[in-house]
């Protein structure tokens, strides 16, 4: 119901215009990606972090997500870096029919909100870890804050920026997806930290899995 009324306001506010549609495919790029690419990330990640947990215990469980994690965040700095660097060939394929100020906006919109990638790599794996320590509500609640959020910025925001509101609204929407679920992994002894050890068996059998 939320995502109805979210798409009802961008349409009440934006309509079906050329800015619309460059906020569309600025956004397509991280959301296609991270469509697959989270998903396998949920499959994949939770039958290998309840192996560890049980074998070797909650601490080493952990120490596996903040492995897993500063992999998964250097893999998208560079994936990020090259949509920032090429965003203008990024949007030729996707909307090669784009020409002009539509193509131009596309762009800038297109760097501003490729970043969210870092945002989402996180969510899906605080998804994976939540539901691999069987904590399945606040995973399932992340569409809640998402819908408000951007239905709020295309409403405060819409009229002052411009499409930009909306996409401000969208970072920040991504962003509390990931923000809603930390008290939960931290209430269950989880500490986030950055840890490099690419040659750690388990890691090794996410990225063979993935």
């Amino acid at each position: 119901l939320l995502g109805f009324a979210r798409e009802t306001v961008i349409a009440a506010v934006f309509g079906a215009t050329g800015v619309t549609d460059s906020y569309l495919v600025a956004y397509m790029l991280p959301s296609l990606l991270f469509a697959s690419i989270g998903a396998a990330i949920v499959t994949v990640f939770i039958p290998v972090f309840t192996e560890v947990n049980n074998k070797q215990g909650t601490q080493a469980g952990f120490a596996l997500i903040n492995k897993f994690g500063t992999v998964a965040l250097l893999i998208v700095g560079v994936l990020v870096l090259l949509g920032e660097l090429f965003a203008p060939a990024v949007v030729k394929v996707l909307a090669p029919g784009f020409s002009g100020a539509t193509y131009t906006l596309t762009v800038s919109l297109t760097r501003l909100i490729t970043p969210v990638m870092f945002i989402l790599v996180l969510t899906y794996l605080a998804t994976a870890s939540l539901n691999a320590l069987r904590q399945f509500a606040v995973p399932a609640m992340v569409g809640l804050p998402y819908n408000i959020i951007i239905i709020c910025a295309t409403l405060l925001l819409g009229n002052q920026l411009g499409i930009y509101g909306l996409a401000i609204g969208t970072i920040l929407a991504v962003a509390s997806q990931f923000i809603i679920q930390l008290p939960a992994l931290y209430k269950s002894g989880y500490r986030m930290r950055p840890v490099l050890n690419f040659k750690d068996p388990a890691l090794k059998k996410i990225s063979l899995l993935l």
